[in-house]
């Protein structure tokens, strides 16, 4: 416990929000998955009864949040118009725009060239907007979310819409669905 002390006294003094250091934990599945509830990435840990070493250590372990990969593999399937695309077993990214280098191509005045994309990385399911108009997004269940600059995870189905919201102009929009198979 003394060691835990000491690198909380480091980490408040270096002001890391990124980093949180917990109690010990003898149920690792359940820490994982707190850390999925809280929006971390993952969690280095060590076995207990390894040593502290400064440089190179081999004993650390990283566990990555894909609580829901467990499950199976996770995909997108994305449909714009007479157009179905899936991201995560092929290409890891579809993009979305007016202009003809997407994959999805929006032929809507408010949509930037390259506007946004639905990215697949370590097994979830991102939208990532890339644009001046900002990136609307109705997940099914939950109230639209604009997105700027910014990214988020899908979730089950809805719908996205390049500069306006998904309520203006619903023939406009792309429709996804995240599936896990297994």
């Amino acid at each position: 416990m003394k060691r835990q002390a000491c690198l909380q006294t480091l980490l408040e003094r270096f002001g890391c929000p990124a980093v949180s250091l917990s109690e010990p934990f003898e149920d690792g599945l359940a820490l994982l998955r707190v850390a999925e509830e809280r929006g971390l990435e993952g969690i280095v840990s060590k076995r207990r009864d390894a040593p502290y070493r400064s440089g190179e250590c081999h004993e650390l372990t990283l566990g990555q949040n894909t609580l829901e990969s467990e499950r199976g593999h996770t995909r997108a399937r994305v449909r714009f118009r007479e157009a179905t695309l899936e991201v995560g077993f092929g290409p890891p990214a579809i993009r979305m725009g007016r202009g003809p280098e997407n994959e999805i191509v929006v032929p809507e005045p408010l949509a930037s060239r390259v506007h946004a994309k639905i990215e697949w990385r370590q097994d979830r399911v991102f939208l990532i907007d890339q644009s001046l108009n900002g990136t609307y997004l109705q997940m099914q269940g939950k109230p639209e979310v604009i997105l700027r600059r910014d990214e988020i995870a899908l979730k089950g189905t809805g719908v996205i819409s390049l500069g306006k919201s998904t309520a203006v102009q619903e023939e406009s929009c792309v429709r996804f669905a995240v599936l896990i198979d297994g």
